[in-house]
């Protein structure tokens, strides 16, 4: 049982670094976007 139960919070703990690492790579990914867009209004504006 007590195995069982620490190979239960191992996958826990995988699956929320897992998480984590998504969550980071959508934030690049919206930070990249946002920069983006601020460039093309900076270029539309001129």
């Amino acid at each position: 049982m007590g195995e069982a139960l620490i190979k239960t919070f191992d996958d826990i703990e995988k699956c929320i670094k897992d998480l984590e690492t998504i969550i980071d790579e959508i934030k690049d990914a919206m930070i990249s976007k946002s920069i983006y867009q601020n460039i093309k209004l900076i270029e539309n504006y001129k």
